[in-house]
């Protein structure tokens, strides 16, 4: 087997990567989506946001913990997890790079540069 699916990541042995299978980009993908439309969201939504892209670091390299810094900078600022945090202008930002970009870093390579 040269392509394969393992705990929760797609494993290409051809190429020497690790990528996001489809359904967790797509994942991934609604919830920036509506955390961008809406402007603001809970805490927990955020931090759930945050993680998402934390737990495909294999798959998207390095830049998955630099560019969630505003997002963990966010959550730290919470009172309770239910509560509504309203953006600051560099954390839409932050969602829209993951949401435009998700598909451009998914496929790091396995093999040392």
């Amino acid at each position: 087997m040269q392509i394969g699916e393992w705990l929760g990541f797609v494993i290409d042995t051809i190429s020497m990567s690790f990528q996001i299978p489809e359904k967790k980009v797509s994942k991934l993908k609604g919830l920036l989506e509506a955390a961008i439309q809406a402007g603001c969201s809970t805490f927990c939504e955020l931090a759930r946001t945050a993680d998402s892209i934390i737990s495909v670091a294999l798959a998207v390299g390095p830049i998955s913990r630099l560019l969630t810094r505003q997002m963990y900078f966010a959550t730290e600022t919470r009172s309770s997890w239910d509560s509504t945090i309203h953006f600051s202008p560099s954390l839409p930002q932050e969602l829209k790079f993951w949401y435009c970009n998700i598909d451009c870093f998914n496929g790091y390579s396995i093999r040392p540069p």
